[in-house]
């Protein structure tokens, strides 16, 4: 896949992404360097969205594009997509790319920059115009946590970058399955002392996965949140 040299892995976890996947991919791949690669992790659709995937790549190979699939949840398609990323800075996009190629760009800054060694793309940090579900949500999140579990962050529901290394040994330490995994990671980074800094991030592009709030997903937060706590606390490392 790689002659060793790769300077960036774009690892992007995707889920019931079939109707807008193929511009997500087009997007990245026009934006990628040679030495860059985009993983992407199809973890447990139920809609066409692995299909749409390799019809692409069949129909147009890139060797710098590669498709691999997890288990159903995010945390297992980060790790996963982790787990084979060769670049000297791993960096998560989500599949909608809520910041467009922001985090691609901020981590093409800190490779020269001597940046910190846990970047979080924030959307608390940045001049952000509207109320939004996804706004109202994240706030939500950030006061039950700040409550239960404090980051010292705004922002742990974020996109990330850093270097190989560090982005792998939190990665082996991970065991969420589900969205609290970048949470858990935030959590992994404060418990090895990592220094974290948080990008205002510049825009928020409309999003074309819609967001809903449910009660139900709250309360899997909440409980989530207090055994996540306990598990971090307890942690050897």
């Amino acid at each position: 896949m790689s002659d060793g040299s790769r300077v960036i892995s774009i690892v992007m976890p995707c889920h019931n992404a079939s109707t807008f996947i193929a511009q997500t991919v087009f997007t990245i791949a026009s934006e990628l360097r040679e030495n860059e690669e985009l993983i992407i992790v199809e973890n447990g659709s139920t809609d066409s969205t692995f299909t749409v995937l390799e019809r692409m790549l069949l129909a147009s190979p890139n060797s710098q594009i590669v498709l691999v699939q997890s288990n159903k949840g995010i945390g297992f398609a980060l790790r996963s997509g982790i787990n084979v990323a060769e670049g000297d800075f791993i960096v998560f996009m989500a599949d909608d790319l809520p910041f467009g190629t922001q985090e691609l760009r901020n981590a093409r800054a800190a490779k020269t920059s001597g940046m910190y060694e846990y970047n979080i793309l924030s959307k608390y940090l940045g001049s952000i115009p509207g109320i939004s579900l996804r706004k109202i949500q994240g706030w939500i999140f950030i006061f039950l946590r700040e409550l239960i579990f404090p980051l010292k962050v705004r922002d742990s529901q974020a996109t990330f970058f850093g270097k190989k290394a560090i982005i792998k040994k939190l990665s082996n330490l991970s065991v969420e399955e589900g969205f609290l995994v970048t949470t858990e990671l935030i959590a992994l980074a404060r418990k090895l002392n990592l220094r974290i800094n948080e990008i205002p991030c510049e825009v928020l592009i409309s999003a074309p996965r819609k967001s809903t709030i449910r009660f139900n997903d709250i309360l899997r937060m909440l409980k989530g949140l207090f055994k996540l706590r306990q598990r971090v606390r307890q942690l050897v490392v």
